[in-house]
């Protein structure tokens, strides 16, 4: 026999009985001579166990009279009854009744007259020990000449454990349909096979789209050598679990996910392909991103208070402070510029830290309302509020500086004014490398800041200038 070929089982000459779908199912006469059964009981019934002994499922032979004239051995074991209990008894009869339904009726009854068969009836019987069963039936009329005695061979399947299955699996493909993460399911090759709702959702394909396309679809160029790696990881029957990297939208936009995958594995237990489950965690990153930033900037907070009470003069303290924030902020430059009342309204720069490369030198900024002067440095000095340039490269009023700030790869500024009685005597500036990357709350405290350092300045100018006073009454003393 071939794998392709189906069991089959020889029971009498021309008749062939072939394992088929979990039932039997009985070929025409394949001989030139009619099947003949004998018309006796006996002869039936021997004629009857020649079948039944020959296979492996529960098979019993009904009479003309829908009675049970042999069992399988594996009808007792499965439905748990002996033979004195079986044989004779009416098909409805089993069971308290519990196979009697007008349809079963009906369609044996149809054997009977025309010599027909059924297929995958299903009945529904409780059984003492194993509880409720789903029972598959297929029956055929065994032929012989119309004066014979009309047999019936029914083979039954105990279908409740694959029913289980499937109403299990059913409920699983709907847990998976309507969950809010991607699940994916792909092969060993990386190919994508099946696509839920939440997928749709988090990618922006639809299920036709990517179905059979490569997996790195969803991903950056670069991260394909990063893709194989996981791949194999799997093949080695490993789980990958909150795997957190970047995933590619059907538009183009970059997200960051956190994946799960998890081998398949055939009912052999050989690994066939992998289960994703992607959660879309950009949201997450960048709330984590900004607390991050909040925390960096409290920090700088309290380290410029600190600075204060150990400046040795004013230039120390106004260095100090410049290199606190970019170290605990991550900013690309930091400068203090002081406003000059000359002629030009110029704004000295009178401190910095960070990446700078002759970059003060070049600003020649003034507080003045002229073109120079509408930069963010010079607007918030003149007008006394804070003043943000989103994007260095798009904004006009900075045109004047773009080119030496592109050199540097600055990319945007935000600048507070350094307030004392109601007006601004300079500026701090803080330059970043991403466009638009201050956020409300950090605006809020990194003006707060500029308060503080507004106070120390006053402060150490203040008591700069008593110690001067006391030193020249020394003076004149002696």
């Amino acid at each position: 026999m071939t794998k392709n070929e189906n069991p089959t089982t020889k029971t009498q000459p021309g008749v062939v009985v072939e394992r088929k779908n979990f039932g039997l199912i009985f070929e025409k006469n394949t001989t030139q001579e009619p099947l003949v059964i004998g018309k006796t009981e006996d002869e039936v019934r021997q004629y009857s166990e020649s079948i039944t002994n020959t296979v492996r499922e529960p098979l019993i032979i009904l009479n003309q009279d829908l009675r049970v004239v042999s069992a399988s051995q594996s009808f007792y074991e499965v439905f748990e009854v002996k033979p004195e209990e079986t044989l004779g008894q009416l098909i409805y009869d089993f069971g308290n009744k519990q196979w009697y339904t007008p349809k079963l009726r009906k369609l044996l009854e149809e054997i009977l007259l025309t010599k027909s068969s059924f297929d995958n009836y299903e009945v529904e019987r409780e059984s003492v020990f194993a509880g409720s069963l789903k029972i598959l039936l297929n029956a055929y009329r065994i032929p012989s000449p119309p004066e014979k005695i009309k047999v019936i061979l029914l083979a039954i399947e105990d279908i409740t454990e694959r029913r289980m299955w499937e109403e299990a699996n059913i409920k699983l493909a709907a847990i998976v349909e309507s969950a809010d993460d991607a699940i994916i399911g792909e092969d060993m090759d990386g190919i994508i096979e099946s696509w839920n709702k939440g997928a749709e959702i988090t990618y922006g394909y639809s299920a036709p789209e990517v179905i059979g396309k490569s997996v790195t679809l969803l991903i950056r160029r670069d991260q394909i050598d990063e893709c194989k790696e996981v791949l194999a990881k799997i093949a080695c029957g490993e789980t990958i679990k909150h795997y957190e990297t970047k995933g590619r939208k059907k538009d183009g936009q970059i997200i960051d996910v956190s994946m799960t995958i998890s081998p398949i594995k055939n009912i052999l237990g050989k690994i066939i392909g992998a289960s994703t489950i992607a959660h879309d965690i950009t949201i997450r990153k960048i709330r984590d991103a900004e607390l991050h930033r909040l925390n960096q900037t409290l920090r700088a907070q309290s380290q410029c208070d600190q600075a204060l009470m150990r400046a040795v003069d004013e230039s120390d303290y106004l260095n100090k402070v410049c290199g606190i924030i970019v170290r605990e902020c991550g900013r690309a430059m930091v400068w203090i510029g002081l406003a000059e009342n000359d002629e030009n309204k110029s704004i000295r720069p009178a401190a910095s830290s960070g990446f700078d490369e002759g970059y003060l030198e070049t600003l020649k900024i003034t507080w003045a309302d002229t073109e120079l002067g509408q930069g963010p440095t010079g607007t918030a000095i003149r007008t006394g509020k804070p003043r943000i340039c989103r994007n260095m490269m798009t904004d006009p009023a900075f045109k004047p500086w773009r080119e030496e700030a592109s050199k540097r790869g600055y990319a945007s500024s935000i600048v507070f004014p350094l307030m004392a009685e109601d007006r601004a005597f300079g500026a701090l500036s803080i330059y970043a490398r991403e466009p638009d990357p201050f956020i409300a709350d950090e605006v809020k405290l990194l003006s707060e800041l500029a308060n503080d350092l507004a106070l120390g300045i006053t402060a150490i100018r203040l008591r700069a200038s008593l110690k001067k006073a006391h030193e020249d009454l020394e003076e004149l003393a002696t």
